[in-house]
């Protein structure tokens, strides 16, 4: 098979050297040429040296130049070459049976230079176009490939980092872990969105051309599969751009997790940093109550646990939202100290949580929010950092739709945790 730079090879199938030779002349000074003086000869030299373009001959001893045809497009090798008849008939028959069996046109004899030097210059344009389309067409499937194996690869990912944060107990394991996937996970994903965004782009510049030429295509599929392509890259993106968002949850919760980030301060504290960041929700469409004693101590890393509630007030008002405008929609937070370890509720008057979602709620990447509005990890996180300061988390709900749900989070006390510091220390 020729290439850029040489020039473009055709084999001559004839019977006749006169034919031979009268073609040749024609022909030597601007393609290179192989020659067949039979059927045999035509097949043989096809599949060695894959020429270009074949100008075949339909009168010949043992095998005719249908059934060379024929045999030329059941071979793998040779079936995409293009294939001229030269025939002396001009019987229209004879045509519609060449056509049918894969030939791209006829050359009536007597041989008339001009017409057949303009014809095959044609064709070759027309068969260089195809397997230009062709090779890009095999780099895009190629890139496809790559594609869906590396978002294969992120999904299992995912799914085996998912297992090791559902048993981390440690935040600073957590931290470093989620710090560690943030990174993993954005390289590739990069990558893809990369190429998704060359594909598009592609797509777009080779729709006119594949337009252009689509009465070439046997199958007649070439304008639905390029819907169907680019409905398939915009499902990837779209897979993609979840990926970044999770990456993005990962990385602001990866802060932290440190022992030496734990310092004493009032449990009202946290409470509060929360519901500043969140009062331009809260503002005039929630009625948050906080009932917390001001000498209540406790020993946290401050940021995580505003984390903490800033996730379950999330969690709360979204929930409340889905009750209608008139609705009255309450939050309330409590603490109180019991033995030595504090009890913190909060608890909304919402909808509640279904009861076969209850077991799976810390679960990380479980979400009852659909696809567009939750990545399940917050309550994940919550978790996280609750079992890191030593604590516990639970949730309860009712089926009554007005009694919402309300979790409970159990905390050492100042003086519990200094002692649980200190055993871990030895």
């Amino acid at each position: 098979m020729s290439n850029g730079s040489e020039k473009p090879r055709i084999l001559i199938v004839d019977d006749d050297i006169g034919n031979i030779k009268l073609l040749a002349n024609i022909l030597r000074d601007s393609y290179e040429l192989s020659i067949g003086i039979n059927g045999t000869d035509a097949l043989e030299t096809a599949n060695a040296e894959q020429p270009d373009l074949i100008l075949l001959d339909i009168q010949m001893p043992d095998m005719d130049g249908f059934t060379v045809c024929e045999k030329l497009k059941v071979n793998e090798r040779t079936r995409e070459i293009g294939v001229i008849f030269i025939t002396g008939h001009n019987d229209v028959k004879v045509e519609i049976r060449g056509l049918e069996l894969g030939a791209v046109d006829f050359i009536s004899k007597p041989i008339n230079p001009p017409v057949i030097l303009a014809r095959i210059k044609t064709h070759l344009l027309v068969w260089q176009n195809q397997k230009e389309l062709k090779a890009l067409s095999m780099e895009r499937e190629k890139i496809a490939d790559e594609l869906r194996i590396h978002r294969d690869q992120l999904e299992d990912m995912v799914l085996a980092r998912t297992k090791q944060l559902a048993h981390a107990e440690r935040l600073a394991t957590l931290g470093t872990f989620s710090a560690g996937m943030a990174h993993e996970i954005n390289n590739p994903n990069s990558f893809i969105s990369g190429n998704i965004d060359f594909l598009q782009q592609y797509c777009t510049l080779a729709e006119p051309i594949l337009m252009a030429h689509k009465e070439q295509d046997p199958s007649g599929r070439v304008g639905s599969f390029l819907e169907e392509a680019k409905a398939t890259l915009e499902g990837m993106k779209d897979g993609s751009r979840r990926i970044a968002k999770i990456v993005d949850s990962l990385k602001a919760y990866s802060r932290g997790g440190m022992e030496t980030d734990k310092v004493e301060c009032r449990l009202a504290e946290p409470i509060f940093d929360a519901q500043y960041l969140l009062q331009h929700r809260l503002k005039n469409r929630f009625h948050l109550t906080i009932d917390v004693a001001n000498d209540l101590y406790i020993i946290c890393d401050r940021q995580q646990i505003s984390q903490v509630f800033v996730n379950l007030l999330s969690n709360a008002m979204d929930a409340l939202e889905t009750m209608g405008e008139n609705y009255e929609k309450r939050v309330k937070i409590t603490g109180e100290p019991l033995d030595d370890h504090l009890w913190i509720k909060v608890s909304d008057n919402g909808p509640g949580i279904p009861e076969d979602a209850l077991g799976r709620i810390f679960d990380p990447f479980y979400t009852s929010k659909g696809k567009t509005k939750g990545t399940g990890l917050g309550l994940s996180v919550v978790h996280g950092i609750i079992t890191d300061h030593a604590g516990q988390i639970t949730v309860y709900s009712t089926s009554i739709h007005t009694q919402g749900a309300e979790f409970i989070i159990i905390l050492p006390n100042r003086e519990t945790y200094k002692k649980i510091r200190e055993r871990k220390r030895r």
